[in-house]
């Protein structure tokens, strides 16, 4: 059926008003031009509903799914009408209040919900992404389930829970950052992250070092082109299996080490050449004065890269040198290349 559109609508196309609204293909068209105006999209339940009761047998949809769900929590949802729809009288609803607060007195639901509101709080401070912390809930509820929290903190195992939520959504975090946020030890958090891995049977993916790269870059400071050559030094370096059993943080800090030290030995050789070939003093000066900015974007020492990585200086020494070895890359001595000031 086509029939004129009531309200005048011009057309964005010739600026007819002549508007016609099509309902067998959900359309509003200009009938000059032919463009279509508008969709007729119905966003309402297509079912029809008498009462309250109709319509909550009827309705296939709810609130969102959440890990932060009180049904999911264990808690009670108290509304203010019964299942036919009925208004409750106030000495009911106050009845059921009574039973939802004695209910919610339950040691194991105040546990889950101090978790929640923990890991909700690092999260939000850590700009972790809700999708982790959702994970981490998840996973928080599963220990709970399985007694893997009795004796041990709340905080131990909300860390171990939010360490593997986001190793699972691939959103890397370095232990030692997870256990500064909960305000324990790398040592405790790894021992009851091994509890839970072994008694939760979650798949966790392989970890992958590229995934440091691009945070770590950032907080180094260091160029694209450094952060690209040790994405380069790191798929080498997987097909050679030397990622194995390795710390991914520590290989990717490694990679940004070497990546910085091979990009200062190319400027540094660039630049020579262009020195060489310089007519005057000054501009040899301009051209020093552009290399040491270059260097400024690439070379880090191994304390500052060792911190952002969260790992040791030797560490990142044994993993730097291995990778140069192993993929045949000619590396200059650290201590011969100077870091601009």
């Amino acid at each position: 059926m086509v029939y004129t559109e009531p309200d005048q609508r011009t057309c964005p196309k010739c600026g007819s008003t002549n508007i016609v609204r099509d309902d067998k293909h959900g359309e509003l068209v200009c009938q000059d031009c032919g463009t279509v105006v508008d969709y007729l999209i119905d966003y309402g339940p297509e079912w029809r509903a008498f009462n309250a009761d109709q319509r909550t047998r009827r309705e296939r949809t709810g609130a969102p799914i959440s890990e932060r769900n009180p049904y999911l929590l264990g808690d009670t949802v108290i509304d203010d009408r019964d299942t036919h729809g009925r208004k409750l009288t106030d000495w009911r609803f106050r009845r059921l209040k009574r039973w939802a607060r004695w209910i919610s007195n339950d040691p194991v639901s105040r546990n889950i919900q101090s978790a929640v509101d923990l890991i909700d709080k690092v999260c939000s401070q850590a700009n972790i992404p809700e999708s982790v912390a959702d994970e981490a809930i998840r996973i928080y509820r599963k220990a709970v389930e399985k007694d893997l929290v009795r004796g041990r903190s709340i905080e131990n195992t909300a860390a171990a829970a939010l360490f593997m939520a986001c190793k699972k959504r691939r959103h890397p975090r370095t232990i030692k950052e997870i256990a500064e946020l909960f305000g324990i030890t790398p040592k405790e958090l790894n021992r009851t992250h091994r509890v839970l891995l072994r008694h939760l049977n979650e798949r966790m993916p392989a970890p992958d070092p590229k995934q440091y790269l691009s945070r770590f870059a950032s907080e180094l400071g260091v160029s694209e082109e450094v952060e690209m050559l040790a994405r380069e030094i790191l798929k080498k370096a997987e097909k050679k299996g030397l990622t194995v059993s390795r710390n991914p943080a520590g290989l990717a800090g490694a990679a940004l080490y070497l990546a910085g030290l091979l990009k200062a030995k190319e400027y540094i050789e660039e630049y020579k050449k262009k020195m060489e070939e310089a007519e005057s003093e000054e501009e040899k000066k301009e051209l020093e004065r552009e290399l040491n900015e270059k260097l400024r974007t690439c070379r880090r020492t191994q304390p500052e890269v060792a911190k952002v990585s969260g790992v040791t200086e030797v560490t990142i020494r044994n993993r730097y040198k291995e990778l140069a070895k192993e993929l045949g890359l000619e590396v200059p001595d650290p201590t011969k290349i100077d870091v601009p000031t």
